[in-house]
């Protein structure tokens, strides 16, 4: 009976077992149905990737960026030949869609806004990097702030022995115009700001060949008197940034961007100095590059977006300083086609004393501190970049330049409204400026003599002045040149549309 009764038991034990296992899979899928019907299954919502619904400018910039050759990025980098460069953007609204009349007027006012806003970000990125400079060398002895300026020069692009002798004169307790080596207003502007740091240490008791606590360096840093003095040098050290590459884009009837992506070396320092003070020796002859003619005869879709000044070589390694800049005629009329041939060559022309005067405006005013406690009416002009703007168009205006020839001229209809466009292309050289003003001379001296003048006296008043080149043969006209006047527009349909210039070739 023992045996049946455990037997029963045993029986009924699995039974239940198995009745418990029969239903627990029951039990799991309501526990689920009801865990789904309270948490439904999350699918996250589809975001636009961006704001705009289309691709930022920015995001081209950093496309074109990633695939250069040189590996550029934006700030300061090296280039592979151990120069160090400085590499910034500027973009800028279109103010007017495609379908206005005056729109490419203000496509070409928005790119001079860019480059400006990038001009802009080279002197606030400049003058934080003299800041820390200043206060690391400060923080060591005399002899190794010599040797971390010659170490600074050589890396921006100067050979090792020239470098040394640069940093030994910004050491030095000279005056700045003393020194035959600092003769760029970038350096010339280093050495100021280095002489008023010592000044202002001297007044504190301290001594400033030797090391100088972190504290009192910054105390002096950050007094008005240094920090626009740091302005300026910032602002001379970004003379010769031009343009690298620009962009644009529009969404039909809507207002559209431009963007300009700038760089600056020590080399195009030196070209845009030598250039604009014409002291053609100090200009580099570099490698054999491509003839000119094959640089600006470019696809009209390049030569749509391709703006500004920029330096390049031709065939024969002379630095050549091309500039680019278009004009809308009012109808297709040939008589209106040719009056905006004539406002894109005075843009153009205007574009090259716009390079060239930038470093004739920085030389003045570097002189003009060198010789004063305080800026005066110059303040204005490093603290605000639309004052600087001014301030270097006006002295380009009336900075007389010879030598200027244009190298193509092309006309086409925009894709963005299909409203016609024309474009010009003119060049300036050393050998061409220097040809113009030793006709020049020659030709005075000629006129002098047979107005009797002795031939010693005729050569000397035919002598152009130093820093300038003559302006004879040369069109008139400045930055502000305005297109001529237009009849009411025709309608027009604004086309999505995005453009890519032409880059730099040497930096």
């Amino acid at each position: 009976m023992k045996k049946s009764h455990s037997l029963q038991i045993a029986r009924s034990a699995a039974l239940g077992l198995a009745l418990i296992a029969s239903l627990a899979p029951l039990g799991y899928a309501q526990d689920a149905q009801q865990a789904q019907a309270l948490e439904p299954e999350f699918k996250p919502p589809v975001v636009a990737n961006t704001i705009s619904g289309s691709e930022p400018i920015q995001n081209r910039i950093n496309t074109w960026l990633r695939n250069h050759p040189d590996g550029l990025a934006l700030g300061q980098g090296t280039l592979k030949d151990g120069r160090s460069y400085f590499l910034v953007s500027g973009t800028a609204a279109i103010p007017v869609p495609p379908t206005d009349p005056r729109w490419v007027a203000a496509r070409n006012n928005a790119f001079t806004k860019a480059m400006m806003a990038a001009k802009g970000e080279c002197v606030r990125y400049q003058a934080a990097e003299i800041s820390s400079e200043m206060s690391s060398e400060y923080s060591a002895p005399s002899s190794e702030r010599t040797r971390q300026d010659a170490e600074r020069l050589r890396r921006q692009g100067l050979a090792a022995e020239g470098a040394l002798r640069i940093a030994q004169a910004l050491n030095n307790k000279a005056r700045a115009s003393d020194s035959p080596m600092l003769k760029t207003a970038a350096l010339y502007a280093e050495k100021i700001a280095t002489n008023k740091f010592g000044d202002e240490m001297t007044k504190r008791g301290l001594d400033p060949s030797k090391p100088i606590d972190q504290q009192a360096v910054k105390a002096v840093l950050s007094t008005q008197s240094m920090q626009q003095t740091i302005r300026v040098t910032a602002r001379a050290r970004c003379t010769g940034l031009q343009a690298l590459m620009a962009f644009e884009q529009t969404k039909g009837n809507e207002r559209g961007e431009v963007a300009v992506l700038a760089i600056s070396t020590e080399l195009t320092h030196q070209l845009a100095d030598a250039m604009s003070s014409n002291e053609f020796t100090l200009i580099p002859k570099g490698g054999p590059g491509v003839p000119i003619a094959r640089q600006v005869e470019l696809p009209t879709a390049t030569l749509l977006t391709t703006v500004g000044a920029k330096l390049t070589r031709d065939e024969n390694g002379q630095y050549v300083l091309l500039a680019f800049a278009q004009a809308a005629p009012r109808s297709s009329n040939p008589q209106d086609v040719q009056g905006a041939y004539r406002v894109a060559r005075t843009l153009a022309d205007a574009q090259i004393r716009q390079f060239l005067g930038e470093s004739v405006a920085l030389a003045e005013d570097v002189k003009q501190v060198d010789e004063s406690k305080s800026f005066g009416d110059l303040d204005g002009a490093y603290t605000n970049d639309d004052s600087a703007y001014q301030r270097i168009q006006a002295v380009a205006t009336k900075l007389p330049i010879a030598g200027i020839q244009q190298a193509h001229a092309w006309e086409a209809r925009h894709p963005a409204n299909n409203g016609p466009i024309v474009g010009v292309v003119v060049q300036w050289k050393a050998s061409a400026a220097a040809g113009a003003a030793q006709m020049r001379a020659r030709n005075e001296t000629s006129a002098a003599i047979e107005q009797g003048v002795p031939p010693a006296a005729a050569r000397a008043q035919a002598q152009p002045a130093q820093g300038q080149a003559p302006a004879q043969g040369q069109p008139s006209g400045g930055g502000n040149a305005a297109e001529p006047a237009r009849s009411a527009p025709q309608p027009r349909t604004g086309n999505p549309y995005s453009g890519q210039g032409a880059t730099t070739r040497d930096f």
